[in-house]
């Protein structure tokens, strides 16, 4: 039997290389799928930026639209105030061109210091907003009134969930009366 001792003595290294190089390959494998999960952290932490630059470009455009729109618009105001008064057809041959000009408005209105909306342009699929009182709740009232002494733009949901931007800008008559 001495010879079988022998035999499990060359064996022995063998034994111990493969061990040896399974524990390395698991060890490579722990380390690859280390890698990986912080190649693909690091991969969505970048999507994530991306996503927040574009964000913010798009939000860029939209405040500069909105404040290209604003300026068009208190245009009217100006020739309102200068004139004491808009007449209808004026303010309706206005609007048109703006909503022509400027695609992207569902409707121009003229709303009075009430906060009636009694001019709609254009009025078709705008009825329900007809001789609307847009202070018809509470917190719309306060912002609307907010608005009208800060002279600021708000954004509010009115209808079928659709929201719309508010730009109180009174008249030098409205205020002064």
């Amino acid at each position: 039997m001495p010879g079988q001792k022998n035999l499990s003595q060359a064996d022995e290294p063998l034994f111990k290389k493969v061990w040896l190089s399974l524990l390395i390959a698991i060890l490579l494998c722990i380390l690859f799928a280390g890698l990986w999960w912080i190649l693909k952290k690091q991969e969505e932490a970048n999507r994530r930026k991306a996503i927040a630059v574009e964000a913010q470009k798009a939000l860029d455009i939209i405040h500069v639209d909105i404040n290209n729109r604003i300026q068009s618009l208190q245009r009217m105001v100006n020739r309102w105030e200068i004139r004491g008064g808009t007449p209808e057809q004026e303010f309706i041959s206005d609007a048109q061109a703006h909503l022509s000009d400027d695609p992207g408005y569902q409707a121009i209105e003229w709303v009075d210091e009430s906060f009636q909306v009694r001019w709609i342009i254009p009025l078709a699929g705008n009825e329900s907003a007809q001789d609307l009182n847009l202070a018809f709740e509470e917190h719309r009232r306060i912002a609307l009134e907010v608005a009208r002494e800060r002279r600021q733009k708000f954004p509010s949901r009115l209808f079928r969930g659709l929201f719309f931007l508010h730009r109180y800008q009174p008249s030098v008559e409205q205020v002064f009366s």
